[in-house]
């Protein structure tokens, strides 16, 4: 018997293989069919059930499985009379299930309807706010205000301000605010500084500054200035969006937009300042930029970290770390919403090379200096 050197096996051997093989293709063939046969099975099962819960209800479910019967028995006619019967007994309750259907849907957009024309802005008020501590009235002026202040803050705790209260202002420090939106973050501000310190808050957006200074008058607060002015790398004019009351400055072409002055930090100098708190929707460094003298002089800062927005301006995560001097700063970092904050250490070999991708929108740094 001759040998296949090739593949070791002989002729005989070769055969009995191919016929192992077709008979292994039959028997995948007939598992395929058989497969199929009892996923059709399965379908028809749930397509009934679906009929029987959800539409025609149990006397048409009982008439379908009659129906099927009929068809075994090959008479077209009685098939045909019977179909006929099927359906002009139960049309007036597929039209009611497919009336009921329709105004189910229909009910379910106008209560959706309803419920977003309910939530929308209609009257300003005033609510009652206790946010660490400290008790104040706010006038809630606009839809922005009312979701922020009011419908999903998160009363009487506040996370980053209460950071900014345990580990850097002072009674009698001076502040620069950057990014004062209503005025919720001044009042704060303005009772831990006390009377003997100040705020300075700048906000761009004119609907913004008139709640804010509705929100000073209504608390009696006096050491609280505002300046309707964005912070940037510049004096002079620039756009600012007012698709929102959390605006942003932008030097693009955007759609819906207002000219506001921009200034520099640098021009507030002469207040002295020992706190800078920045939020300003991406302006972050161009905003540190325009406070290089400022800087020189070591203040307290809080930045909330706006990493989607520095593209905007060409900037980058790593120019925080070329304006500030990080090396006579104590870090602490709050990630990402976070409850507590961690100390930080850039000049760290691991966080060189690794600590700039954990930094994500909404990240908050506080740097206090080192004694």
């Amino acid at each position: 018997m001759n040998n296949f050197p090739n593949i070791g096996l002989t002729f005989s051997q070769i055969k009995d293989t191919q016929s192992l093989i077709h008979l292994e293709k039959n028997t995948g063939i007939q598992m395929l069919i058989g497969g199929i046969r009892k996923t059709c099975i399965y379908l028809s099962k749930m397509i009934f059930q679906l009929i029987y819960k959800n539409i025609f209800g149990m006397k048409m479910f009982i008439y379908i499985l009659n129906y099927l019967k009929y068809i075994k028995s090959n008479n077209r006619k009685r098939n045909k009379n019977f179909f006929t019967m099927v359906i002009k007994k139960h049309q007036g309750y597929v039209y009611n299930m497919i009336k009921k259907l329709i105004l189910k849907h229909l009910r379910k957009h106008i209560n959706a309807l309803y419920e977003a024309e309910s939530k929308k802005f209609k009257t300003p008020y005033i609510k009652r706010k206790v946010i660490e501590g400290i008790s104040f009235d706010f006038y809630i002026g606009d839809q922005d205000g009312k979701d922020w202040y009011d419908t999903y803050c998160t009363d009487p705790y506040w996370t980053e301000m209460r950071i900014i209260r345990d580990y850097l202002i002072a009674p009698g420090d001076v502040v620069l605010e950057c990014g004062g939106h209503q005025g919720c973050t001044a009042i704060l501000l303005s009772n831990w500084v006390g009377p003997t310190g100040k705020v300075i808050t700048f906000e761009p957006n004119p609907n913004n500054v008139e709640i804010l200074k509705i929100n000073l008058e209504i608390n009696n607060i006096k050491n609280v200035s505002i300046e309707p002015k964005a912070v940037g790398n510049e004096n002079g004019i620039i756009k600012l969006s007012t698709e929102t009351s959390n605006s942003f400055i932008n030097t693009d072409c955007i759609k819906n937009y207002i000219q506001v002055p921009i200034v520099e930090l640098d021009n507030y100098a002469h207040y002295k300042p020992t706190f800078i708190k920045l939020d300003v929707e991406g302006a972050d460094i161009q905003a540190l930029r325009g406070a290089k003298n400022i800087l020189k002089t070591l203040p307290k800062i809080a930045i909330e970290v706006h990493t989607d927005s520095l593209s905007r301006f060409n900037d980058k995560l790593e120019d925080f770390f070329c304006l500030i001097d990080f090396s006579k700063y104590d870090a602490y970092v709050q990630w990402n919403y976070e409850k507590e904050i961690k100390p930080w250490d850039f000049y760290s070999p691991d966080n060189q090379i690794l600590g700039l991708e954990k930094f994500v929108q909404g990240t908050h740094i506080f740097l206090k200096p080192k004694k």
